[in-house]
């Protein structure tokens, strides 16, 4: 079953069959509802809780977008950025480099939500495990991992192999330290925000369980 809320694109799993709303944008299923009022007030309440933290998560995203943006349009258009030329025109070769990063960042945050209804179409109801706290502790050790080895040893080799790239585009190596500094950026928000949706899903997956033992009148 789809979720009634048409910008939407959760497709609920068998093991969501029985929630009394939407995990992904906490839209309320009204069918499911218990026809006993003071039952139906203590689920609204709960309902009420995940749409504050789905809004919470939303404008936390957007800021995260927004930290990545601004060094990235500092670098390219401040006035007495290395990345401007002497004519005030801004390097080529950097205006393609920052464009690929923001293609990238757009695309990653602004459909990081549909990558669990694109997971389940390609293994089915096992993708309801990618929800769970097992889960979502394995990942944040995965991505713990990928950081430490990033630091230790594919930063300075990116830097060096950058350094010389640069050097063949004749490009001033004060940029370098500019551009690497917004990778840096990224690298820290992007597992930040990451963390950030993964405590808010399981709050609000949280909260859905608790709804169906109140619509229950449990």
């Amino acid at each position: 079953m789809e979720c009634s809320n048409k910008k939407c694109t959760h497709v609920f799993f068998r093991k969501e069959s029985s929630y009394v709303c939407c995990p992904a944008c906490g839209e309320l299923r009204k069918e499911k509802l218990s026809l006993n009022e003071f039952q139906r007030m203590q689920v609204v309440a709960k309902h009420l809780k995940i749409k504050k933290l789905e809004k919470i998560n939303e404008a936390v995203l957007y800021l995260c977008y927004i930290l990545i943006m601004l060094p990235m349009i500092r670098a390219l258009f401040a006035p007495d950025s290395p990345n401007h030329k002497g004519d005030g025109k801004i390097e080529g070769f950097m205006v393609r480099e920052f464009l690929v990063i923001w293609i990238s960042c757009s695309f990653i945050f602004l459909y990081h939500d549909k990558k669990l209804m694109v997971i389940k179409r390609c293994i089915g109801e096992y993708a309801w495990y990618l929800t769970t706290v097992v889960f979502k502790v394995i990942k944040l050790c995965f991505l713990l991992l990928v950081l430490f080895l990033f630091v230790r040893y594919l930063y300075p080799y990116m830097y060096t192999r950058t350094k010389l790239l640069y050097q063949e585009h004749n490009i001033r190596l004060e940029t370098l330290d500019i551009n690497f500094c917004v990778g840096k950026v990224m690298f820290i928000v992007f597992p930040l925000y990451y963390v950030f949706a993964d405590i808010v899903e399981l709050m609000k997956r949280k909260l859905c369980r608790d709804m169906i033992r109140l619509n229950s009148g449990g």
